[in-house]
């Protein structure tokens, strides 16, 4: 992935090299006092600083607030979670069972506190059979007290089953219900029910059947109600990359009012809280530094839709900024990276009063977003890069001189220096004696606000020897630094209309052969 960067740009079209436009490619070269003299004009553009950004990434995402500030925001991926686990959880409270009495309790409770009221199936089966030891046939009646079917009729059921031979059992055929679009309501103590009673067709008395086996399979639910107790959803760890730092050299960026936004969309009606179990900005020298935040440390609430809102999504936007963190100091370290693992539980206070509820896809998502607004203040930020180079069809070119006019609305100085290199990796020379800073800022108000243009002309010689000496070079590795208005001492806002106008040409002088 090629990722150019704005200081890069402008060194590129400052110096007329491009990876993309060789040398023996420009166009209008016009004579100049004789045969042996050239003008090639080289650039006479203008970027937008809001143009330039764009080009920084595949991952920086640009902004222009109301008031045309600049932000680069960083999103990190989605993060989400749905009702599987939970429905899954319920399910497996239920299995197969063998009754000993006439009453068989499937409890709607699991391990981890769940207690469910109420429940729409989505699929499932329930089977059952049972034996007959009596010499005389038995009428049962099965009945189903906590279910109810698409009807909204309790689910009943009536068998007759033939008396058995002295020590054996006589076994009704299995018999299967499909579950789907019932609904099962529990008891007071939190259980769904099956009832039977068994009576003797010659002797009239009621029998207690030796074996009753109930086995539910493929349960999955569209809808719960009740108390979901402190189920733990592991959102995963994800990392942001920041990649406006990815070339940093040396210097201090400092951001003003940076932040960090937690967004969650929660269709849970649960009460959930988050837990920050990792939160760190990477720097570019490696060092690893916390996010600290009392909120980190409590949790943060998120909205959640009420019984009354079944089918909602409640979004929860929560900004760590200056006021609630040390945002400040992490973010004005040249991040490369933040490295985060936010996780949620759900009745974080064990409230078993609040009745909650599910359906099937319900979830939460989390999304983490950096946000760092174009004000602020530099003083040597630099960046380096390399560029392919070819001075094929310039034999006979013994000096050239570049001439650079800019018009320069952007707060920014820049300076730049340029190594020319062989395919050796071996530098030849630099196109200046040190680096220079080519560009000066534009003045800003006491805002940080640019109030004037800035218009220079400069003039960059480049003789005969130094040109011969350069002949070979394949690529050239370009270092570009810069500071904001008063090197750094002010902070500074660029907006979207802040643009730079260059404009440049070459003159080359030959043999004249």
């Amino acid at each position: 992935m090629r990722k150019q960067r704005l200081l890069l740009w402008l060194a590129v079209s400052l110096l007329g090299i491009s990876a993309c436009k060789h040398f023996n490619e420009l166009e209008d070269i016009e004579t100049v006092g004789g045969d042996a003299e050239f003008a090639v004009p080289l650039i006479n553009t203008t970027f937008s600083f809001q143009g330039l950004l764009e080009n920084l990434d595949d991952y920086t995402f640009i902004e222009v607030d109301p008031d045309g500030l600049i932000h680069l925001r960083y999103k990190g991926d989605v993060l989400t979670r749905s009702s599987d686990d939970i429905f899954a959880s319920i399910a497996a409270a239920a299995g197969a069972f063998v009754v000993e009495g006439p009453e068989w309790p499937i409890p709607l409770e699991n391990a981890e506190g769940v207690e469910i009221d109420y429940v729409e199936v989505k699929t499932g089966t329930l089977a059952y059979s049972f034996g007959n030891a009596e010499p005389d046939p038995v009428a049962v009646t099965v009945t189903f007290p906590q279910m109810t079917d698409e009807n909204g009729e309790v689910v009943q059921r009536q068998h007759l089953i033939s008396g058995a031979s002295p020590g054996d059992t006589t076994m009704l055929i299995p018999q299967f219900i499909d579950m789907a679009n019932y609904t099962l309501a529990a008891a007071p103590d939190g259980n769904i029910y099956i009832e039977y009673e068994a009576i003797n067709t010659v002797t009239s008395d009621e029998v207690i059947l030796p074996q009753f086996v109930v086995v539910l399979s493929n349960l999955t639910f569209s809808y719960a109600e009740g108390y979901f107790a402190n189920q733990l959803h592991d959102a995963g760890r994800d990392t942001i990359e920041i990649e406006f730092f990815e070339n940093w050299t040396r210097g201090d960026v400092y951001f003003e009012n940076p932040t960090i936004t937690i967004e969650v969309q929660n269709s849970f009606g649960v009460p959930t809280r988050s837990i920050a179990e990792v939160f760190d900005i990477i720097t570019v020298d490696g060092d690893v530094l916390t996010l600290e935040s009392a909120f980190l440390d409590t949790g943060i609430d998120f909205e959640y839709p009420t019984l009354d809102e079944v089918g909602e999504t409640k979004v929860t936007y929560f900004t760590f900024d200056t006021t609630n963190s040390n945002i400040a100091e992490v973010l004005g370290s040249q991040p490369v990276a933040v490295d985060y693992d936010v996780d949620a539980i759900t009745n974080p206070d064990n409230d078993t009063d609040i009745r909650g509820f599910i359906v099937d896809g319900s979830k939460y998502q989390v999304l983490v977003e950096v946000d760092l607004p174009i004000y602020g203040n530099a003083s040597g930020f630099g960046v380096v890069d390399t560029f392919d180079l070819s001075f094929d069809g310039f034999d006979k070119v013994e000096a050239a001189e570049f001439k650079l006019i800019t018009e320069n609305n952007l707060p920014l100085n820049v300076g730049i220096q340029a190594y020319f290199v062989d395919q050796d990796g071996v530098v030849l020379d630099s196109l200046l004696e040190q680096e220079t800073k080519l560009i000066d800022a534009a003045p800003v108000d006491d805002e940080g606000v640019v109030t004037q243009t800035n218009t220079q002309t400069f003039y960059i010689p480049f003789d005969a020897e130094r040109f011969d000496k350069v002949r070979t070079a394949e690529r050239v590795l370009l270092a570009a630094s810069f500071s904001t208005y008063l090197d750094g001492d002010v902070s500074v806002k660029v907006f979207d209309k802040d643009d730079i106008t260059v404009k440049m040409g070459m003159r080359l002088e030959t043999s004249g052969d």
